[in-house]
């Protein structure tokens, strides 16, 4: 399963190298092994979440943090 996140302004994603917290947890609130500090090139993030087959199925929640802001943004994603 890919992610990808964009830090946008009004006119796209943000040229410059952004800090990102990445909180990932599965569907009992446990962080998942992907969590963790990423950057954002040219204001973009692509993570690739290898999830294993005893993963635990359900609601997943990825929440991005962006650093030097401080904004957050959060989405779920449902694992069959």
């Amino acid at each position: 399963m890919q992610i990808v996140i964009e830090v946008r302004s009004a006119d796209g994603p943000l040229a410059a190298v952004l800090p990102l917290q990445l909180d990932i947890t599965d569907p009992q609130g446990r962080p998942a092994e992907f969590s963790g500090a990423y950057a954002a090139i040219d204001g973009r993030l692509t993570v690739q979440l290898d999830l294993a087959p005893n993963d635990l199925p359900g609601l997943w929640t990825v929440r991005a943090t962006e650093g030097a802001s401080g904004l957050t943004a959060e989405a779920t994603v449902n694992v069959p």
